[in-house]
């Protein structure tokens, strides 16, 4: 269980009231001796273990910023960095404070997956073969022959596309991917036979 800086602090004030050495203390909590040196001195100092406040100007960093930019992006997960910043344009927010709190978010630019030219007839179809398979023991599934195609394609362009925004884990969300169409690149054709204990020429 991760203990937050307030916590940890408290309690290494707490030990030093109760009569324990720095060395016993820093030993208990996994610290350096100077770390709790500097907690004990300030706590007796202040009389309060919260941090005091910083000098300079507040952080624009607000929780309400995040949730802000947050839905921002999540409703438009394509926009660039500078149409970010435009469309926060009444916060006066510059583009490396948005670009680290983008970061903080856990957001990360990505290529997009190419979203599969499947139909609405064909998914039907998917899920109802897989629905009378799914009770099938192994020695059924063992065997079959089973028969697979791939394609490969080349576009030679060398130029990468739009980038996208997302989490981890978000790969494949409808928003996140990019539709694949046919064009003139270059394709190669493979296909495949899959057998169990069986060597098929």
């Amino acid at each position: 269980m991760a203990f937050s800086r307030y916590e940890t602090n408290r309690d290494i004030a707490l030990l030093a009231d109760l009569g324990m050495r720095y060395k016993k203390i820093a030993k208990y909590k996994n610290m350096p001796v100077s770390t709790v040196q500097g907690v004990v001195k300030r706590y007796r100092v202040r009389g309060s273990v919260h941090d005091a406040p910083r000098s300079g100007r507040p952080t624009k960093q607000t929780p309400e910023l995040k949730q802000h930019m947050g839905a921002t992006i999540q409703e438009n997960p394509w926009a660039s960095l500078r149409e970010i910043t435009e469309t926060l344009e009444d916060l006066d927010i510059g583009q490396t404070t948005i670009s680290k709190v983008i970061k903080d978010l856990g957001f990360k630019l990505r290529i997009p997956r190419k979203k599969p030219l499947i139909d609405g007839f064909t998914k039907i179809r998917r899920r109802y073969w897989c629905q009378h398979r799914v009770c099938w023991s192994a020695a059924r599934w063992q065997a079959g022959v089973w028969l697979e195609e791939s394609r490969v394609e080349y576009s030679g362009t060398g130029r990468p596309g739009k980038k996208v925004r997302m989490r981890k884990g978000e790969e494949v969300l409808e928003k996140h991917l990019v539709p694949s169409f046919q064009s003139g690149r270059i394709k190669v054709n493979c296909w495949a036979a899959i057998s169990y204990g069986v060597e098929l020429h």
